[in-house]
């Protein structure tokens, strides 16, 4: 599942187009991290929950627990 994002000429012109996108839950927000490009390398374009502390930000590689759902449940 991708997230609706508007495809400007800049994307075609970067090298990479990395995404923090937040959703809103009942209890606060869930977050995550979308590597969308990166020219010129094999990457995986899942989208991975992530969490951030005072130690610093953690990618989770499981998703299971996370949803991409919005209240309506339509994607983001």
């Amino acid at each position: 599942m991708i997230p609706e994002t508007d495809v400007g000429l800049e994307h075609y012109l970067t090298d990479g187009n990395i995404y923090l996108i937040q959703t809103p839950t009942d209890t606060g927000v869930n977050r995550y991290v979308w590597v969308a490009k990166m020219r010129k390398q094999d990457i995986e374009t899942d989208i991975y929950p992530l969490e951030i502390a005072h130690d610093g930000i953690e990618v989770h590689e499981n998703a299971s627990a996370f949803s991409l759902m919005s209240e309506g449940g339509s994607p983001i």
